[in-house]
């Protein structure tokens, strides 16, 4: 026992109070055991749920990361299909596409052909005029054979600006 707790102990008993004394520090050492261990049990529960808390949160936060992936793909998948909604009208004539990419730059290759050369360039020219399209490029635009005619065979290059899209459909 420490000095402190001694000279408690000798005091209580020159008066004769630690028999009387002695129950109630038994019970109330008891009490607090008691409710110490009430209140560790419950720091123990708090814990394992700030641990399943946290174990959701993850799973969420990985949920959210895959949910903003999709939402970036449907966009791009969006803005692609509004691209080609508003090339296809512009194909009039001998002019085919041969193919149509779209990356997730905006950037769009058009390949295909057309029968004449003016017909490429007045291509060139209705995309180039679009409000949504800019740096309309010719890859290459070159005479071939296709099928026994003479076509001529294009590659375009442009940009896809879906924001002006957007803001041509505010403007009505």
């Amino acid at each position: 026992m420490t000095a402190p707790l001694v000279k408690a102990v000798e005091f209580l008993r020159e008066f004769g109070l630690f028999d009387v004394v002695l129950p109630f520090l038994l019970i109330f050492s008891v009490v607090f055991a008691i409710r110490f261990g009430k209140k560790s049990n419950e720091v123990n529960l708090l814990k394992s749920r700030l641990s399943s808390i946290e174990k959701e949160t993850a799973s969420l936060k990985k949920l959210q990361n895959r949910i903003k992936v999709v939402e970036e793909v449907n966009k791009n998948q969006l803005a692609a299909i509004e691209s080609l909604a508003n090339i296809i009208p512009l194909i009039k004539g001998s002019m085919r596409l041969s193919s149509f990419s779209f990356d997730t730059n905006n950037t769009i290759e058009i390949t295909g052909h057309a029968g004449t050369f003016k017909d490429v360039l007045e291509f060139m020219k209705k995309l180039q005029k679009m409000h949504f399209f800019e740096n309309v490029k010719s890859e290459y635009i070159t005479q071939k054979k296709l099928q026994g005619k003479d076509v001529f065979a294009f590659k375009i290059i442009l940009n896809y600006i879906p924001e002006k899209i957007k803001d041509k459909i505010n403007e009505t």
